[in-house]
């Protein structure tokens, strides 16, 4: 009878381990799915102030470029941000959906820590153009930055964000290494 009860138990254990398990894979599943959905935006959004005013320079790419070697992506990932970055100089698309589709995820925090990371490639050739100039009002603002905001990034005042909570916003352990 002992011996019929520890079998019961041990199939109920391995049942609920095996379920357990498949609910973590599909949660990592979900977690690389939500990611690779930022990163198309990010370096979408990226490709857009890359190309602001016209012309993407040599400066503007190698700032993206480092970024995204910065990140720690795997091989694909970083096949999809560059090609993607590339794909969106060819073919076009609008920068506000992109900036609006990541404020939709995130809190202001993460939205400042994004918006200072799309400045750094409008200051990558060491000068912003009228044209970039309005593009970072227009992604400041789908990613709800005010002007004093905005202001104090051109200041050299950027906020700091911090690394907890950009975490808790959900933002991409990736893309926090770039702070």
């Amino acid at each position: 009878m002992l011996l019929s009860v520890l079998a019961v138990v041990l199939i109920a254990a391995m049942v609920f381990a095996t379920h357990a398990h498949r609910a973590s894979e599909r949660a990592r599943s979900s977690v690389k799915v939500a990611e690779g959905r930022f990163l198309l935006a990010f370096s979408g959004l990226l490709a857009k102030m890359a190309m602001a005013d016209g012309t993407v320079s040599a400066d503007e790419v190698e700032t993206v470029e480092k970024m995204f070697a910065d990140m720690g992506l795997s091989p694909a990932e970083h096949a999809m941000c560059v090609g993607n970055f590339v794909l969106v100089q060819r073919e076009g698309g609008d920068a506000r959906a992109l900036a609006r589709e990541l404020a939709g995820k995130f809190n202001h925090v993460a939205c400042l820590f994004l918006y200072g990371l799309v400045l750094r490639v409008a200051r990558a050739d060491q000068r912003i153009t009228a044209e970039e100039e309005a593009l970072l009002k227009d992604i400041g603002g789908e990613l709800g930055l005010d002007e004093e905001e905005r202001g104090e990034f051109r200041d050299g005042k950027a906020p700091v964000c911090d690394r907890t909570a950009l975490e808790a916003a959900g933002v991409p352990a990736a893309v926090i290494r770039l702070g």
